[in-house]
């Protein structure tokens, strides 16, 4: 009897595990069928509406709009809108139109968004000019930026150039510049650095730099307006503190007959002209 009763208990607790599993299931699947119903109609529901968008001509693009108004020559802002303008303004893909305006090289970033219901908005950031550049192989100039872009390519005398702040003379070491290409010259960030450091100096109230001068090391060169020409190495921002070495040999008779001056070492170097 014993044996019977514990035989007939384990049947019994067998069907109750089996009933609760698959309870446990049809209460998931209950629960789980609406779910997928309600996403199937969203998922259908918005490709209706998507197609819909992308179909509608009164969302179609009328306006480029370009900030600031100057950023893009005329020519490449009419290239752009023969391009993108009627399209969907849905259709368009807006990193691509970012890419576009970013090839340019006087544009250093840029970001387009969608103005409902016909605008695509470009807002771009120039790049700003820093020297009319002068390799030492064949003497032509160009206006680079302050990171290295290559603008364009320039004519006539250097000096006669409104759109640089200084001369920059650079060893091209492989290739030379050509627009929209960054110029490896060695150094030129450190001058770039070097340069605005200056502006800031004491010095600067009544001195000039007119002219940069990196050679195939990094090695810079500064040229004061008035003379003379002042070397100050590969670590050039180190050497600010040695301006007021300086000062003896900046007046008018004596600077004249200075060929250089060299910052680099413990005692300052004086190299004189031949009389």
């Amino acid at each position: 009897m014993r044996g019977r009763r514990k035989g007939t208990g384990r049947k019994k607790t067998g069907r109750r595990a089996g009933g609760r599993r698959w309870g446990a299931v049809a209460g998931i699947f209950s629960h789980t069928l609406p779910v997928l119903i309600l996403a199937g109609l969203v998922y259908f529901g918005f490709g209706r509406v998507k197609q819909a968008l992308v179909t509608d001509p009164l969302l179609n693009v009328r306006v480029l709009s370009i900030s600031p108004a100057d950023v893009l020559a005329p020519e490449t802002k009419a290239a752009l809108e023969k391009k993108w303008l009627g399209r969907n303004i849905f259709s368009v893909d807006l990193a691509q139109l970012s890419l576009e305006v970013m090839a340019r090289p006087e544009v250093l970033r840029a970001e387009v968004v969608r103005i409902l219901p016909g605008t695509l908005s470009i807002r771009a950031q120039k790049r700003l000019p820093f020297a009319c550049l002068q390799t030492h192989t064949n003497g032509e100039g160009w206006l680079i930026s302050e990171d290295g872009m290559i603008l364009k390519k320039l004519t006539g005398p250097l000096s006669a150039s409104g759109e640089c702040k200084i001369q920059l003379e650079a060893f091209a070491a492989s290739k030379l510049p050509s627009p929209g290409h960054y110029f490896p010259v060695k150094g030129f960030e450190r001058a770039v650095e070097f340069y605005r450091a200056f502006m800031r100096a004491p010095l600067a109230e009544r001195e000039k730099i007119s002219r940069l001068s990196l050679d195939y090391l990094g090695n810079l060169t500064f040229y004061l307006a008035g003379g003379p020409a002042v070397k100050v190495g590969s670590r050039p921002l180190d050497l600010l503190s040695q301006f007021y070495k300086l000062a003896p040999f900046l007046e008018p008779a004596e600077r004249q007959g200075i060929e250089y001056i060299d910052l680099q070492f413990k005692d300052v170097v004086v190299k004189r002209r031949k009389k």
